[in-house]
């Protein structure tokens, strides 16, 4: 299949190659269709199709790194009377 290419954008493979960025131009077309696929993926859906379980939320949790500190009060746990 014939790929026609602006004279600018076959620079920039060229560039890339020369780098040592890429191996060859099918990587360089590869990455670049899987990090699209990354950007544009669903949010809180895997990029496996999957639906999300809840070992994978706690593990890829949106709070990770955040900082957020959220101790626990120090009179828990209390007795319950009942």
């Amino acid at each position: 299949m014939p790929l026609n290419l602006k004279p600018e954008t076959e620079r920039l493979v060229h560039d890339e190659l020369s780098l040592g960025h890429f191996r060859s131009v099918d990587e360089i077309i590869v990455q670049g269709i899987t990090a699209w696929h990354e950007k544009n993926a669903e949010p809180g859906v895997p990029s496996n199709g999957q639906k999300p379980n809840l070992a994978d939320f706690l593990s890829d949790s949106p709070l990770a790194g955040s900082g957020l500190d959220a101790p626990r009060s120090p009179d828990y746990p209390r007795p319950a009377d009942l």
